[in-house]
C-alpha cells in the first residue's frame, strides 16, 4: 500500500506540504504550490 503510495504521489515534497501546514490561508498554500510546479516545468522544458 505504501509502494502504491508513493507512486501516486512522486512529486509529493514532504518538507514541502510540512511548511504549507504553517500557512494561514490553505488556499494561497495551493496557488503557491502550482505556480512552484508550473515553473518547475518550464525549467524542465529549457
Amino acid at each position: 500500500m505504501q509502494k502504491n503510495n508513493s507512486q501516486l504521489l512522486p512529486n509529493l515534497d514532504l518538507d514541502l506540504l510540512v511548511s504549507y501546514l504553517d500557512w494561514e490561508e490553505p488556499l494561497d498554500a495551493i496557488w503557491d504550490f502550482k505556480e512552484r510546479r508550473k515553473k518547475e516545468e518550464e525549467r524542465r522544458k529549457k
